[in-house]
């Protein structure tokens, strides 16, 4: 008898998720009409705003910017049933504002408490492997998500992406859990997910040290701010490449005692000698031992420079770098001077990941400037005034293409009261203040594309 196990795979799934995957490759009705009476300076213009469905506009992306895309960010919904300026909820956004069947198949299909998680796996799916698509092979894509669903979404980028491309999955705490006790845990952490198109293909990611690291580099000679950094370290490897005899100062002989190695191989200890980077004390707590297995009278240490103070991310972000929720909400009082937009993402925390994706690797000046950085759930547009203030920064002229619908901000909104009848709106008026504030509106520019039949064929 066949075992029926064998038929089994290791997958999520939910109802709606055969309708979801077809979304994807269905194709659009949808075309892009120019506004250029809502732009900013459109002959010179690099960067892009689209007004309308995101699925529609991935759809359409795909024929210029396929494999070029190399850093997506996006904040999707949380699937929270909160009220924000920018609706969370899960029945308004998938069934809602989106117009989206495949959602409400998913959704209404179906009673119990799966359903909401249903309707939304339904509405990310497809707009994910249009995603994956669009970037290039060493590009990465940050999801932020909190515990409502980042269980599921981590699964699904696992399909979507495979597992082998996980890079991380990064935790920021957002707040500092004041304010109203939750009756349980007060949470003030949110995830972002990191995931490559090829992981293979990405180089060495770095980020901004925090403050607390910068810190650490507390002397300096001519060639900068250091740190003295213990040339041996406690290591279960057991690499005889790494244990080897230093002459001392004092013509002594020192090695790892067990437990630890060198962090160097000879021939590139030899070459930091050379290069002055190696500095022996005398101590009576060493961790080496002289050829004869005795407590070694010296130590040894290698300095390491600040540099430009950037190092391997951490996975939880940097208080001290990225900053908390406020940090956003006063970005946006300083550009309005009102609170338009509840909880909008840190410029300084998209920074983050904008130095991983697009920093400190892009030496090739020319490729720089080409590179592309997406969000189809802009909302109040972050991640366009992030990369604006990165580039002016850094001197290189990257690339963004913001997605928002035209969701209606609520009618008794701050938003509403100063004007912005829809989240769109709100975000490219940003756009254009952060121009003005980086007095870049002369050298930068941002078109503005609308969608006219913005629907799927299968959605229609």
């Amino acid at each position: 008898m066949m075992n029926k196990d064998l038929n089994e795979c290791f997958e999520l799934s939910w109802p709606g998720k055969r309708a979801a995957a077809a979304a994807a490759h269905a194709p659009t009705e949808a075309r892009l009409c120019a506004a250029p009476a809502e732009s900013v300076n459109w002959t010179q213009a690099r960067h892009l705003f689209i007004e309308g469905d995101n699925l529609d506009a991935l759809k359409l992306l795909q024929g210029d910017y396929a494999g070029r895309v190399k850093m997506i960010y996006i904040d999707p919904p949380y699937n929270t049933g909160k009220e924000f300026v920018y609706s969370d909820s899960l029945g308004k956004v998938c069934a809602g504002a989106q117009n989206n069947p495949v959602a409400r198949a998913a959704s209404g299909g179906f009673a119990g408490t799966g359903a909401p998680h249903a309707a939304w796996l339904s509405m990310i799916y497809p707009r994910l492997v249009l995603a994956r698509q669009l970037l290039k092979e060493d590009g990465l894509i940050f999801v932020s998500i909190d515990d409502n669903e980042v269980h599921h979404l981590r699964l699904v980028m696992d399909e979507i992406f495979g597992e082998e491309n996980f890079v991380a999955q990064f935790v920021w705490n957002s707040s500092t859990a004041g304010g109203i006790r939750a009756k349980y845990v007060n949470r003030n952490h949110e995830y972002a997910l990191c995931y490559a198109r090829t992981l293979a293909r990405v180089p060495q990611l770095f980020a901004p040290l925090s403050q607390e690291a910068v810190k650490q580099y507390n002397r300096r000679d001519a060639r900068g701010r250091y740190r003295e950094k213990d040339f041996a370290w406690v290591t279960r490897s057991a690499n005889a490449n790494q244990r080897y005899l230093i002459e001392c100062p004092d013509g002594s002989f020192v090695q790892p005692q067990p437990g630890y190695l060198f962090r160097y191989v000879r021939s590139r200890f030899e070459e930091a000698l050379r290069a002055d980077l190696v500095i022996f004390k005398r101590t009576k707590t060493s961790p080496l031992i002289d050829q004869n297995g005795k407590q070694a009278r010296w130590n040894i240490y290698i300095k390491k420079y600040l540099g430009d103070a950037t190092g391997a991310p951490a996975s939880l972000t940097p208080k001290s770098v990225v900053g908390l929720y406020n940090s956003g909400s006063n970005e946006i009082k300083e550009l309005f001077g009102a609170m338009l937009f509840n909880n909008p993402k840190p410029t300084a925390y998209l920074r983050y990941f904008l130095e991983m994706a697009v920093g400190k690797n892009s030496t090739d000046r020319a490729a720089a400037d080409a590179e592309i950085v997406l969000d189809f759930f802009a909302g109040s547009c972050s991640t366009a005034h992030a990369v604006l203030a990165h580039s002016q920064e850094d001197g290189r002229r990257r690339r963004f293409i913001m997605v928002q619908q035209p969701e209606p901000t609520p009618p008794t909104s701050l938003a509403r009261q100063h004007g912005f009848g829809t989240i769109a709106e709100l975000g490219k008026e940003r756009i254009r203040r952060v121009l003005r504030k980086l007095a870049l509106e002369h050298s930068e520019g941002f078109r503005v594309y609308k969608l006219e039949g913005d629907f799927s064929a299968a959605e229609a």
